[in-house]
């Protein structure tokens, strides 16, 4: 494992055993607290990482969200921590480009953004932008790419799961992002 130092911190790197992804970024040798707002966010040797404004059901792009380091409550990922995309979105731009990413995320409420390959959608919830496929899972295909949505509820308001995005032949992923209003991710692969 390896630290990478941007501006204000650094990230994790690691290895990720799902096909063809080659890094990870997960959160936890970051100290609680540590926020960024829109902007570059770090370069590595595979790809760029970059926030960006989130974009609301109704209105103005919003470009005052922030991106805060907070102790895991096991909903997107594990312990010790994971990523709150408050009116924010994470944006990989994979370099070279992939054919499979993967992330956990949890959702609290309020619209998400989810984007691939530049084509970015904004929906209530990750699920809203599949069809069911199987019990929990939501399948649809955004920029010629499959994306399959876990979702598992919690009482009263939450919800949690995975985004698994592959490419079939002839398809590459450039770049993917999600954010929210009341979202976390953890385990940002590709």
């Amino acid at each position: 494992m390896r630290s990478l130092v941007i501006a204000f911190t650094a990230f994790s790197l690691c290895a990720f055993a799902a096909p063809a992804a080659a890094s990870c970024l997960d959160f936890d040798t970051l100290t609680p607290g540590t926020a960024a707002g829109v902007g570059p966010l770090m370069t590595l040797p595979d790809g760029t990482v970059r926030l960006n404004p989130f974009l609301p059901m109704a209105g103005p792009p919003v470009t005052t969200g922030t991106a805060t380091v907070v102790n895991s409550t096991w909903s997107a990922g594990t312990p010790p921590n994971e990523l709150w995309l408050n009116n924010i979105n994470l944006v990989v731009n994979a370099d070279p480009d992939v054919t499979y990413a993967k992330f956990n995320y949890a959702d609290y409420g309020g619209s998400v953004n989810f984007g691939v390959n530049g084509v970015v959608l904004t929906a209530a919830d990750l699920s809203a932008l599949g069809t069911l496929s199987g019990p929990g899972t939501f399948t649809t295909t955004v920029a010629g790419v499959t994306v399959t949505i876990t979702r598992t509820d919690v009482p009263p308001s939450y919800h949690f799961g995975t985004v698994t995005l592959t490419a079939p032949a002839g398809v590459l992923i450039d770049n993917f992002g999600v954010g929210g209003q009341e979202f976390f991710v953890d385990h940002v692969c590709w």
